[in-house]
């Protein structure tokens, strides 16, 4: 999976939902989707250089999701905001964990 992707313990629609407020957050839009394969093609409105795909699947075992992303070059010099971008998602969903729990 590398730098790319993150495997979450969750299911998709509480993925899905934590990286549409991460994108957000990180000044990023949709572009477009396609909820059949479930894919969102996503690009920063601060730095249009910054583009990709981000996949969102089920995995096979369990209620997890796996996230992964794919920018326009195929190479590492994005991985900063492909980083942030999970580490966001994942801190929105703790946050909403521990709301929860109160």
């Amino acid at each position: 999976m590398g730098n790319n992707g993150r495997l979450f313990p969750y299911s998709k629609a509480v993925v899905l939902n934590a990286l549409y407020d991460a994108l957000d957050g990180l000044s990023f839009v949709i572009d477009r989707s396609n909820s059949v394969r479930g894919i969102l093609f996503v690009s920063s409105t601060t730095f249009p250089e910054m583009r990709g795909r981000v996949a969102i699947s089920p995995a096979l075992s369990g209620n997890q999701t796996l996230v992964e992303v794919f920018t326009n070059t195929g190479d590492d010099t994005q991985v900063e905001w492909i980083e942030a971008l999970m580490d966001e998602a994942q801190s929105l969903i703790d946050r909403a964990e521990k709301r929860e729990t109160k």
